[in-house]
């Protein structure tokens, strides 16, 4: 998996503005803090805005964990 996809970036979201799960999450998709909000990336996107800055460890694992999970 590449590093620098929307999975391990910061700002990938899969929460709503009231942090509730939007309804895309539970597929495995979020919105980007540089896009608009109607637009859904999976985590295996890759940035092309370069302004990818990685989540901190423990959110990265959490989140590699959640994907595996998921499938």
């Amino acid at each position: 998996m590449n590093k620098d996809t929307c999975l391990t970036c910061r700002h990938w979201n899969l929460k709503n503005d009231k942090n509730k799960p939007h309804g895309m999450a539970r597929h495995g998709f979020g919105y980007c803090d540089y896009d608009e909000r109607y637009r859904y990336f999976s985590g295996q996107f890759a940035c092309e805005k370069n302004k990818y800055e990685s989540v901190d460890p423990d959110l990265k694992k959490r989140r590699i964990a959640w994907r595996v999970k998921e499938g």
